[in-house]
């Protein structure tokens, strides 16, 4: 077991955080995500979760048109 879980569980979380990602990963191994989406709601140099990126284009979509 590594030192990280170790400690999780000694501080009483046995959840494991959910893996993050740079717009550049989410860009070039998802098929998911159109990449013109991701350049214009994501920033560079911050990670996000895929949770994260959802919420993100979920609330752009459901935003006002002007």
């Amino acid at each position: 077991m590594t030192e990280a879980i170790k400690k999780s569980k000694r501080e009483g979380s046995d959840m494991l955080s959910e893996p993050s990602f740079y717009k550049w990963q989410l860009k070039e191994e998802s098929s998911v995500f159109h990449p013109d989406v991701l350049d214009a709601l994501l920033e560079d140099e911050k990670l996000y979760t895929l949770v994260e990126v959802n919420e993100i284009i979920q609330t752009f979509m459901m935003g006002e048109v002007c």
